[in-house]
């Protein structure tokens, strides 16, 4: 019973009604980047044509009847999916030999030298990154959850995966953060394309954009920064919602902001140092008119009336 359960999980995954975190019980790190990799490859596999009507066209006779095709229950085919992607993943398993994992705790960021030797890796803080090295030369894939800065020289595909997508690019320099729904991509130079794996949509971002995806879609702006502020010791916003700058806050800083009392959909345009709390709340909130009060790992925020 257990393993029908583990099979009907994988199968609502690859029909796109469970996420990726609905199915961590059942599938690791590890094995949703081999599930995913075999999907992107399927994708690209053309149907082969249909046997009755090449020999129709060849000899040029009376249509050949074709055989009756009885129509699978749904839920039965995505099992049988699930169940032939299992059986897949045990092949690339084979070929995995390891899984090379990074993470950053509050406050630390790390430059990851990748194992081509000359494109690297910067995470930022409360973030983490892994890719399988065996497999580098033929697909460079990184899994990432949270914030990292890529400088990719050109080679193979070089792959980002994230939970509600991924970033394809061949060599380029951009940023890529994915929080709880939330993506934002940033090119500094070349091109990249930003896949939305739940909808099948893309988009191209081209160097000096930043494009953020949610719920709502897709949202592109113009950059003028040469890298991510955050590497030099600041974060930088432009028309970003105060909510996901909240959501930098606690991750730099290791707190949890209660704002239950305020409007966090509020645009922030600006910039917070990543070494002093109290100047960055200060720079944060005050043009909202909020006040913050620090008790122990909490920030309490209320509206100043």
């Amino acid at each position: 019973m257990a393993e029908l359960d583990h099979d009907s999980k994988l199968a609502k995954w690859i029909s796109k009604s469970l996420t990726d975190s609905d199915i961590r019980d059942v599938a690791n790190t590890k094995d949703l980047r081999a599930y995913k990799l075999i999907l992107r490859h399927l994708e690209n596999i053309e149907p082969a044509e249909d046997p009755a009507d090449s020999l129709t066209t060849i000899l040029g006779q009376k249509e050949v009847s074709k055989p009756k095709v009885i129509q699978m229950n749904q839920t039965i085919w995505w099992t049988v999916a699930a169940c032939l992607l299992m059986t897949l993943s045990t092949v690339v398993y084979l070929m995995v030999d390891s899984t090379t994992t990074y993470q950053t705790a509050s406050g630390e960021t790390k430059k990851i030298a990748l194992p081509d030797g000359t494109s690297f890796a910067y995470l930022a803080a409360s973030s983490a990154l892994s890719f399988d090295e065996s497999e580098w030369t033929n697909t460079r894939a990184i899994e990432l959850s949270g914030r990292a800065y890529f400088e990719v020289e050109k080679g193979a595909p070089f792959i980002v995966l994230f939970e509600s997508g991924s970033v394809e690019v061949l060599g380029t320099r951009f940023e890529v953060e994915y929080d709880e729904g939330y993506t934002n991509v940033i090119c500094f130079e070349g091109a990249v394309r930003l896949d939305n794996i739940r909808s099948s949509q893309s988009v191209n971002v081209q160097s000096g954009e930043a494009v953020s995806m949610d719920a709502n879609g897709f949202r592109k702006t113009n950059i003028s920064s040469e890298q991510p502020a955050w590497l030099t010791g600041s974060h930088q916003f432009e028309n970003t919602p105060l909510n996901q700058v909240i959501n930098v806050l606690e991750k730099e800083f290791g707190i949890e902001v209660i704002s239950n009392t305020v409007d966090t959909d509020q645009l922030f345009t600006g910039q917070f140092p990543t070494d002093k709390l109290d100047l960055a709340c200060q720079l944060v909130f005050s043009p909202f008119n909020i006040q913050y009060q620090k008790v122990g790992d909490q920030l309490v925020l209320s509206v100043n009336r």
